[in-house]
């Protein structure tokens, strides 16, 4: 894995002048939790408790939901969110 540590005044620096460069903003693990958050919380999954971790990009969606459609209907929204690599889904369904 190739991780990108220099500013964007450092790479302007390595671009020669008249050259094209392009600009890599990579998104940090707090705000792909808090975007997959805000999400998830827009739609009704009769969930009460739905924990969402991010670690590297890779979001872990764990705790009860009511239906495995609404398991499934969380992971494909966590997918969908800008910078998110991957989906761990250790949710699991609620004793009836």
């Amino acid at each position: 894995m190739v991780r990108l540590l220099a500013s964007n005044a450092a790479i302007r620096k390595l671009v020669a002048p008249g050259e094209r460069h392009v600009t890599v903003y990579r998104t940090d693990d707090t705000t792909i939790t808090r975007r997959v958050q805000m999400a998830l919380q827009k739609i009704s999954l009769g969930s009460h408790s739905l924990v969402v971790t991010t670690e590297e990009r890779i979001v872990r969606l764990s705790g009860a939901l009511c239906s495995q459609v609404c398991i499934d209907r969380a992971a494909r929204i966590a997918r969908a969110i800008g910078g998110v690599l991957s989906v761990r889904n250790d949710l699991r369904l609620l004793p009836h």
